[in-house]
């Protein structure tokens, strides 16, 4: 079903030198983004993002957060953020946040949504790859970093 990664961030949903100071900034910035490109309720979908950091930090480790969350959208689609300075985001290893994607998955759609989170953390757990985030001048360098097929899809 979503076996391409491209198919979930546009060129235009990736931002570097986010400013955050908090977690709670952070997920203010990224539903406010998320609303304006995906036609979205900024308050319910910032609910929803808090609720669901209730039950358990997004951030899976490594400077790496992946809050989600179930809209109104025809398809799974997400953010990509690069933080100013990394911060504290209670995350599973206690390292500080510097990198957040959003993924935003239509209401109902388990599966497409699971498959889209496992695929998204791979991406970022690849050191290459967060390496090349925190360093990248521009948003357009991030996507295409994020974007570029990986060893595995290129065979």
């Amino acid at each position: 079903m979503m076996n391409d990664i491209r198919g979930l961030l546009a060129p235009e949903d990736v931002r570097i030198a986010v400013p955050a100071r908090c977690r709670r900034d952070l997920l203010a910035a990224l539903a406010a983004h998320a609303a304006r490109s995906f036609d979205l309720d900024e308050a319910t979908l910032l609910d929803k993002l808090s609720e669901r950091e209730k039950l358990g930090s997004t951030g899976i480790g490594r400077g790496i957060a992946l809050p989600h969350g179930k809209a109104d959208v025809d398809r799974v689609c997400g953010v990509l953020f690069a933080l100013q300075r990394p911060i504290d985001f209670d995350a599973v290893d206690d390292s500080p946040v510097d990198i957040a994607f959003l993924l935003v998955a239509p209401e109902g759609d388990d599966a497409g949504h699971l498959k889209a989170l496992s695929r998204v953390a791979r991406r970022l757990r690849v050191e290459e790859v967060a390496a090349g985030i925190r360093s990248a001048r521009s948003a357009e360098a991030v996507h295409a970093l994020f974007t570029q097929p990986d060893a595995a899809e290129a065979a």
